[in-house]
């Protein structure tokens, strides 16, 4: 341990090695004024006279800057005839010439940034207020005031029509879902296009340092995502990183650190009560007691104890600012590290970021964005969460001779039918577990001014990924089954490499008063390989070598490798077309050729039309002053979405082994039967949109409603056993969505000293199955399939209902005659016999449950009064349901596993009547049912921040700009009636078929960090 720190130590002191030399080495180029200098003093106001704390005030072309201190007044060392320049966010920039040494005073103008804000859209910008398309702008700045540990944990809870959910929990690689408007795809991939600083398709997200992220745009209507074609139908998320926008050396050092603990445990029986549980299954079944004396367990072993741990959690992130007229520059570096509260797992990344653009010439800029990071990702057994519930209090975590213990244990020593499902510790910490990624990203331009108004952009990037696994099981870890004989080893290898071309030009003019244009075409290519290694082997005589050493292990299992590549080229154009300002036409359509559509249809057209028709600039509208903007957005297009996966139009061919002559062969034969008109899912989408800023813009609202239907959904169609195959992947099907968002956006009070702001909004959205072809229904295996447990997408149903048995009650007493036909005693689960046949089984499974929400919320408020500042984030979901799979491990009282208190002490019996908890009795086999469907509907406080801003005249007097300190609190209480870790597990992620199981989770975490921000 002292070597690892000893190296991690060293690594930080290089790391920040370069920064202190580019510190010293821009601090020593700074040129002395020719003319002589003096003291200026000043104050800066708004419009209305309140003074304007934080205003930046920088001399025109140096480094010589400053900020206004909490009243609004600033001092610098100027010369006669400087240029000082004042920019403050929602002011208009304001330049001003020194002509003498007396006071000055400064008003600055409020910019109109809800309307006049520049924001990201598919290649290019635009302002706010010409944007036809529905485009949320995620707050960055504010969301950056608390700690992040991804740029999606920012996300949650802000914008309408975007759900989020992770099936990791707080796993620190956890993965996370993300739905645009709905769920539309079974077969093909589901997940938003992420667009990094113009890089399509970036594939590694826990790369990304959300610190270095300077804007968030989600593109949602077909319009705003057209120009992104066959990969546009799940929505687009942009990303832009930082970059420098004035000559001012500064440098930035921000820094947190604190600590998370599980949010939630079960309430699970401790040893004497679980002794007493396991002697009453037994004594229920006419046999003697196990456990003689259970009170001389005590309370024995608290498992979920001793796998739930304070996790910490730090980040550190310094940048510096700077340039001339020629260059700037942006340079960030970054450590983060997160342990997870299930001990055994953790992350830990660092990265380095260098952003510039150069004006080379006039006519030519040139720009590099380029970040690398490397990450090491320590993974859970997740099995270790199932196993902590269910493993008896009573075993210790191992002997006096150091061996794992578990219920295979429990049983030989005292007899028994308790089920083996590992040693939680073991399975989370004895087993070493963990991948190592490095990755870099980058892209380079050239920007051409080649007639007033028009340019030419040539922009080329790659983005590379290596990763390495490594895994070593030791001699003994007892697991579910048995325990594992001589260890086991394996080692993996990965390589990730795109290749991205884009050419555009643009071209914007006014013409007139009346008439403004601006239009973009481009072609772009992209290509795609990837490819791996495993190798595997068992038996070792000694554990030492862990991984290192394969050619050790007896066992030497087959290896296995494979390989990958897609390419894509496109042709892309938009228009813009404004007259007044007032009638706005957007139409844009991008042409896609894909090596992942089948031969006879490798090119698609997406097409889009918006209008925009801004009602407030019209006369009648003149008169009523309360309403600063009023706009209709109308807008239709087509997208698709390529993820269909590599070759799946080709025929295939496949590896098989068979035995002859008591020898084993390799042998090839056909896998995959080819379809040449295989190709992309189209997505039509309609919206209707209104933006609304009044009260000096104090008050946004924006509304949408839209309507979404996918056609030539991929499904696997079943083939004739004659053909040889079992399915066919074809273009058949359809899918609709259609939904509500609402958001509102208030300035409550903006003073000298108090500023308070608040957002909120809903989203509501219908999913309905249309189309499935031949079929009418597709039925998906749950988790626990064999007790009966599934999800069915039906034609006329959303998608994924939960599918399984209806539980009306208990069996009781007075019933047992009736139950008996059934095979079932007073104390069973009592299940509807659907078509009355007499008889339970799958023809009796009924749609028990739904997991998509009546409606999704988020709510954020902001409060500064004078240095101190406070931040609320809460956001919720109503009406979905979830199938605890867990809860069947835990709420089945039949002698095998560890159980919940109120099942035990609650038990169905003939003095006790329940209607909820069965008997108890070893003869019990689970069963899924609706009795473990639960209502999954939350809302939870998602962070709250309290921050204090240090004093600007005492700071500058000591050679610093800003200074800011934070304790924030994330995931602090969620109310709702869900009795399992978490009401947002999700266990299988991305998979629109299987929507809203628990089990085997990653619990939430609850963290308290404490920071600090400083400018210099």
């Amino acid at each position: 341990m002292k070597l690892i720190n000893s190296c991690c130590l060293q690594q930080e002191k290089v790391f920040l090695l370069p920064f202190l030399i580019l510190s010293l080495l821009f601090n020593s180029l700074g040129v002395l004024a020719q003319n002589p200098t003096f003291l200026l003093k000043g104050k800066v106001v708004d419009s209305s006279g309140n003074e304007l704390p934080g205003v930046n005030i920088v001399v025109k072309n140096t480094t010589n800057g400053t900020s206004a201190d909490i009243n609004g007044e600033f001092q610098i060392e100027v010369s006669q005839g400087e240029i000082l320049l004042f920019s403050f966010i929602g002011m208009k920039s304001t330049e001003h010439q020194v002509r003498g040494k007396g006071y000055i005073q400064i008003v600055m103008e409020e910019e109109g940034i809800l309307m006049d804000e520049v924001i990201a859209i598919g290649y290019g910008t635009m302002k706010k207020r010409d944007i036809t398309g529905a485009i949320a702008s995620v707050p960055v700045a504010e969301l950056q005031s608390r700690p992040n540990q991804s740029f999606l944990q920012m996300l949650q809870g802000v914008v309408p029509g975007v759900r989020i959910t992770s099936p990791s929990g707080a796993k620190p690689d956890g993965t996370t879902s993300i739905r645009i408007r709905g769920a539309s795809a079974v077969n093909s991939g589901a997940d938003p296009l992420y667009v990094i600083d113009g890089f399509a398709g970036f594939g590694d997200l826990t790369t990304i340092n959300p610190s270095d992220i300077e804007s968030i745009e989600i593109l949602k209507d077909a319009s705003s995502t057209a120009i992104y074609g066959a990969r546009g139908a799940n929505g687009v998320i942009l990303i832009t990183t930082k970059r420098n926008k004035d000559s001012k050396l500064q440098i930035h050092f921000d820094a947190y650190g604190g600590a998370q603990v599980v949010q939630k445990k079960l309430d699970l029986l401790n040893a004497t009560e679980f002794a007493e549980y396991a002697n009453a299954v037994e004594v229920a079944g006419g046999r003697k007691p196990i456990f003689d004396n259970p009170s001389a367990f005590g309370k024995g072993t608290d498992w979920q104890d001793e796998i739930f741990r304070t996790a910490a959690i730090q980040n550190y992130q310094l940048s510096l600012t700077g340039g001339n007229q020629a260059i700037q520059y942006y340079i960030s570096g970054n450590y983060f590290s997160q342990d997870g509260v299930i001990i055994g797992s953790g992350l830990s990344r660092g990265s380095l970021r260098i952003n510039l653009d150069s004006q080379l010439k006039k006519w030519l800029k040139f720009g590099v964005n380029l970040t690398g990071s490397e990450t090491k990702t320590d993974h859970d057994n997740t099995a270790a969460t199932t196993a902590s519930v269910t493993i008896s209090p009573i075993l210790k975590v191992k002997d006096e001779n150091g061996k794992w213990l578990s219920n295979t244990d429990l049983v030989a020593q005292y007899g028994g039918g308790f089920y083996n499902k590992g040693n939680p510790v073991a399975l989370a910490d004895g087993i070493t577990k963990f991948t190592k990624r490095s990755h870099v990203i980058g892209n380079a331009y050239f920007e051409f001014d080649v007639i007033e108004g028009m340019k030419l952009k040539i922009n080329g990037g790659v983005d590379i990924s290596n990763g390495k696994y490594n895994w070593y099981e030791p001699n003994g870890t007892p697991k579910e089954g048995g325990a594992n004989i001589g260890g086991t080893a394996q080692v993996s290898a990965s390589r990730f490499f795109s290749w991205q071309n884009e050419n555009t030009l643009y071209y914007k003019k006014r013409l007139g008063e009346n008439h403004s244009l601006d239009a973009l075409i481009g072609v772009t290519f992209q290509k795609t390989n990837y490819e791996n290694v495993t190798a595997t082997a068992r038996n070792f005589i000694d554990d030492h070598y862990l991984y290192h050493n394969l050619g050790l292990g007896s066992d030497q299992r087959p290896s296995s490798s494979g390989y990958y590549d897609w390419s894509l080229n496109s042709y892309l154009f938009r228009v813009n077309y404004g007259y007044k300002d007032r009638y706005l036409f957007t139409f844009s359509s991008r042409e896609d050729g894909s090596s992942r559509f089948g031969e006879d249809s490798k090119y698609g057209f997406f097409p889009s039309g918006a209008f925009g028709w801004r009602i407030s600039e019209e006369d009648f509208m003149k008169s009523i002053q309360q309403v600063n903007n009023l706009k209709l957005r109308l807008s239709a297009g087509v997208t698709g979405n390529q993820e269909i996966g590599n070759y799946n139009s080709l025929a295939q061919m496949g590896g098989y082994g068979y035995l002859f002559d008591g020898n084993k062969h390799i042998g090839i034969a056909p896998t995959w039967v080819g379809n040449p008109d295989l190709k992309w899912e189209r997505t039509s989408q309609y919206d209707v949109g209104i933006d609304m800023d009044m009260f000096d813009q104090r008050v946004s609202i924006v509304m949408d409603y839209y309507y979404k239907k996918t056609t030539d959904m991929l499904l696997n169609v079943q083939l004739p056993y004659t053909s040889g195959f079992a399915t066919s992947l074809q273009n058949i099907g359809s899918v609709e969505n259609k939904g509500f968002e609402f958001s509102i956006n208030t300035h409550n009070i903006k003073t000298k000293d108090i500023d308070w702001r608040t957002s909120f909004n809903i989203s509501i959205n219908r999913n309905e199955v249309l189309d499935l072809g031949d079929d009418t229904e597709i039925i998906s295996n749950g988790l626990m399939s064999w007790f009966g447990s599934y999800s069915i997408t039906r034609v006329g149903e959303p998608m994924g209902l939960f599918y399984t048995y209806k539980n009306i009650g208990i069996w009781q007493k007075n019933e047992a005659e009736e139950a008996k036909k059934y095979g079932a005693i007073p104390g069973d689960q009592k299940i509807w016999d659907k078509n009355n046949d007499g008889m339970i089984n799958s023809l009796d499974r009924e749609i028990v449950g739904n997991p998509h929400p009546d409606f999704t919320f988020g709510f954020n408020t902001s409060f500064r009064y004078k240095n101190w500042d406070m931040s609320l984030a809460i956001d919720g979901s109503y009406g979905n349901d979830i199938m605890n799979e867990s809860y069947i491990d835990v709420n089945h009282p039949n002698g095998s596993t560890n159980q919940i208190k109120e099942a035990f002490l609650n038990a169905w019996s003939e003095s006790n009547p329940s209607n909820k908890y069965v008997r108890l009795g070893s003869d019990i086999t689970p069963r899924s049912s609706s009795l473990y469907i639960e209502d999954g509907s939350f809302l939870r406080i998602k962070n709250i921040s309290l921050g204090y801003n240090f004093d600007n005249n005492m700071l500058n007097s000591i050679g610093i700009q800003r200074l800011r300190l934070f304790l924030s609190a994330e995931n602090v209480y969620t109310f709702t009636n869900y009795s399992g870790l978490d009401p947002e597990a999700n266990t299988f992620g991305s998979n629109n078929l299987l929507m809203g199981y628990d089990y085997n989770y990653y619990p939430q975490a609850r963290t308290i960090t404490g920071g600090l921000s400083l400018s210099f």
